[in-house]
């Protein structure tokens, strides 16, 4: 079956990206190739070979002198445009790959790199698709079986090529949130009265830190159907309007119930409910939510950090793991709660519930928040450009 795609690749001339090129050639793909100037004739060669042996026209490539490390990849205006406008999918292959990489050059090019290129995919109109090529190495000085869903960590690593792809691969996760609101945004255009992708469309707001348009979007889902469930209460809980956001429960997930009451002054009868739900429900991960808050809320801290450190350990949402992120700052656990909202805020960043949320106090006062928050501004504000 043909791939009938003009694909962009990065990593070309090299070891994997040759036999990349050469595979999607003979299956009828279209190739823009970034390479860089110093190794233009070295690719100009490797693709004469490779036309000939897939009996492929040269026209159906087209070398773009540019640099993954440079503003707009390094590429001229005119062909920048072309590539924008041409590209249906993108390879990203090119990285330094080397053990012994000093940590400058490996951060500039594998995560700076990888950076540039996903600014260059936010604006490619026709993108259907985008392989990032990462390696087993992301996962640094983890031992055991490690799935390929197991990307964040704090094991640590051997060297700064592994480092560096563990970021370069972070950049891509983040990139996620925003694909998913454009993609959203999109699809809602063309569908206005689907109450299903306005209330995804709500969470892919809230996610990206635009609470205002995530409650618009949830308040017209209303409009359109009365009687679906949506996560609303989650977007009043994030604006600090815990009382909107008791009367918006109607099927209680995780434990946003007696969390809101807590909020509102009733820690009592949070933890009495607490203990009642845990008596029902003997499920462990359901039931680290509730034993994690019954701690905060009783000042069991060791109770508090074991839940939560479950909670870490097996569930990937950033939004789940930002309710933990308060308990542990609840606690006065603040290196674990700086830690675990670190790792998720690069696919969850809420500037004004980070600057506004009660629990999250003792933790606003470290250099450490301060970097997080303001990384969280700065990705907050790619979403609102892609919103708007």
């Amino acid at each position: 079956m043909g791939f009938d795609e003009t694909v962009f690749l990065t990593g070309f001339p090299g070891f994997i990206a040759g036999r990349l090129i050469q595979r999607l050639a003979s299956e009828g793909a279209r190739l823009l190739v970034l390479v860089q100037p110093a190794l233009v004739e070295r690719a100009r060669q490797d693709i004469a070979r490779i036309a000939r042996e897939t009996n492929v026209s040269e026209n159906n490539f087209r070398i773009l002198q540019g640099d993954i490390t440079a503003e707009n990849l390094g590429l001229s205006t005119a062909e920048l445009e072309t590539a924008r406008s041409e590209t249906t999918t993108i390879f990203h292959l090119a990285a330094i790959y080397d053990l012994a990489v000093e940590r400058d050059p490996g951060m500039r090019v594998n995560v700076g790199g990888t950076r540039n290129v996903n600014n260059f995919a936010r604006r490619v109109r026709g993108l259907r698709r985008y392989h990032y090529v990462s390696t087993c190495y992301v996962a640094g000085k983890r031992k055991g079986v490690i799935l390929e869903t197991d990307l964040r960590h704090e094991a640590g690593f051997r060297n700064h090529y592994e480092e560096s792809k563990y970021y370069a691969e972070l950049e891509v996760e983040r990139e996620q949130t925003i694909d998913s609101l454009r993609r959203l945004k999109e699809s809602v255009l063309r569908r206005p009265n689907s109450p299903d992708l306005r209330a995804a469309l709500g969470k892919a707001l809230r996610y990206s830190g635009l609470l205002q348009e995530s409650l618009q979007e949830f308040l017209k889902v209303r409009e359109l159907d009365q009687n679906m469930d949506t996560s609303i209460a989650h977007t009043y809980f994030m604006m600090g309007d815990y009382e909107n956001a008791r009367r918006s429960i109607h099927r209680d997930i995780f434990y946003l119930g007696p969390l809101v009451m807590a909020m509102l002054g009733g820690e009592k009868e949070a933890i009495k409910i607490l203990r009642e739900t845990m008596e029902r429900n003997p499920d462990r991960q359901f039931r680290a939510y509730h034993q994690g808050l019954l701690g905060a809320l009783e000042g069991d801290h060791e109770a508090a950090r074991r839940a939560g450190n479950v909670i870490v350990e097996h569930n990937r949402d950033p939004e789940a793991l930002f309710y933990v992120t308060r308990s542990f700052a609840r606690i006065g656990d603040v290196d674990r709660a700086l830690e675990v909202l670190e790792r998720l805020s690069r696919s969850f960043f809420s500037p004004f519930t980070f600057e506004h949320d009660p629990w999250l106090e003792p933790i606003r006062k470290s250099p450490r928040f301060a970097e997080i928050l303001r990384a969280a501004k700065e990705r907050q504000a790619e979403a609102r450009a892609v919103w708007s």
